[in-house]
């Protein structure tokens, strides 16, 4: 098990009543790839897992979109302060670029899981790992909780990304049933709640992309 090392909130951002983007510096260096995540523990609070929203940066700060659920540590981080230390564990999980390498990548999030499929996206496009680029499935429950709409801006201008927003009663399971486009040879990561990645899951294995090509990890179920 890693050691948790200190880290500061140095900015703070707040996108919507719930979910606010968190910019942390580390005391020493927190070494991660785009699309791992760590957990974050705060004095009397129990630590919990959130995935970096940012590709690793030369500077070393790092970046978490946090959703107020409304108690322990992410309410706790809802209100918090630039200046406030955090611990910082990890990296974990197993959603990996590397994957990616001359295959068209799909992307698939509900909710605040979206975080890694940014810091993924950006690094798979600045990378050039793949020449079919990058498409996103985003789930939310209204236009407004597309709360990281300059990010997603960013990533549609550079012409190798696409997004299919799945808002309201329409859900990502639903957006991919109907989707046109042959998935075989696909692979695919998944982020978001629990029963939002089940159901994708299922419906991607019909519409053909391997087992072994789907990515996820199992702690979104407890914070997007």
């Amino acid at each position: 098990m890693a050691t948790p090392i200190q880290a500061v909130i140095t900015a703070i951002e707040d996108r919507t009543e719930t979910v606010r983007i968190l910019t942390l510096m580390p005391v020493t260096p927190f070494l991660f790839k785009a699309g791992q995540y760590a957990r974050l523990g705060m004095e009397g609070f129990e630590p919990r897992s959130f995935s970096m929203a940012s590709r690793p940066e030369k500077d070393g700060r790092i970046t978490f979109h946090i959703r107020n659920t409304g108690g322990g540590l992410s309410a706790a981080l809802g209100t918090a302060k630039t200046g406030t230390r955090l611990t910082l564990e990890g990296p974990f999980g197993d959603m990996d670029i590397a994957h990616a390498q001359n295959r068209p990548v799909l992307m698939v999030a509900g909710g605040t899981g979206i975080a890694p499929m940014l810091a993924m996206a950006q690094e798979i496009l600045r990378q050039g790992l793949t020449e079919e680029g990058v498409k996103l499935v985003f789930g939310a429950r209204t236009q407004s909780d597309v709360y990281c709409r300059p990010e997603l801006d960013a990533l549609l201008s550079s012409g190798e990304f696409t997004l299919t927003e799945a808002i309201g009663d329409v859900t990502p399971p639903q957006a991919l049933a109907t989707e046109n486009t042959s998935l075989n040879q696909h692979v695919a990561y998944l982020c978001g709640p629990g029963p939002m990645v089940s159901s994708v899951r299922d419906v991607l294995l019909t519409r053909g992309i391997k087992a072994s090509n789907i990515f996820s990890d199992d702690w979104s179920k407890e914070s997007a």
